[in-house]
């Protein structure tokens, strides 16, 4: 059987003027691996990423990973590991981008998330947990245990209000392990 252009048809995925989503995605998985001209090239292929010779084949490729959810793309569960049966998956950009190396994931009771998964959890903003963490222990920053408690001057108190500030207050702060903030 063949198309109007005379192009034998293996898996009908890739007619002229009518590829697939899935066949888009294998065609650009094997240029990242094979072709040193192509975008990503240094990130897959130049690192040593390859695509296993089962799947050089497209109609093995569909076989094994069947069709493109859609809102999802392939992803190495392994990100050091090579394109093959075994380790890969149909994957949400979100997914894909807690499979990065760069990522720090944080446990604590159990719960492990990265993040920005802790983030959405507490419903607080990335930059808002990142700047808990810098400042405050993991169980105080991922609401675990209460914080310490502060006492803060207002930034434009002259030096007589700061002065007057109760020395009671900034004892009960030290007491429980809190500090003064300027």
């Amino acid at each position: 059987m063949s198309n109007r252009h005379h192009f034998p048809v293996k898996h009908g995925c890739a007619m002229p003027g009518k590829k697939t989503r899935t066949y888009k995605i294998w065609s650009g998985m094997l240029a990242r691996c094979k072709t040193p001209s192509a975008t990503g090239f240094d990130q897959y292929g130049g690192k040593g990423i390859q695509v296993c010779q089962r799947w050089m084949d497209f109609r093995n490729f569909l076989s094994d990973m069947g069709e493109a959810p859609d809102g999802m793309s392939i992803d190495r569960e392994n990100s050091a590991g090579h394109y093959e049966p075994g380790n890969c998956r149909w994957a949400t950009q979100q997914t894909q981008n807690e499979n990065r190396k760069s990522v720090v994931w944080l446990e604590l009771d159990g719960i492990c998330l990265t993040r920005a998964g802790w983030a959405r959890k507490l419903g607080i903003n990335k930059a808002t947990l990142y700047e808990r963490l810098e400042k405050w222990s993991l169980r105080q920053a991922l609401g675990g245990e209460p914080r310490p408690p502060q006492v803060r001057v207002p930034p434009k108190a002259t030096p007589e209000v700061r002065k007057k500030m109760s020395d009671a207050a900034k004892a009960r702060c030290a007491r429980n392990g809190g500090r003064v903030m300027p």
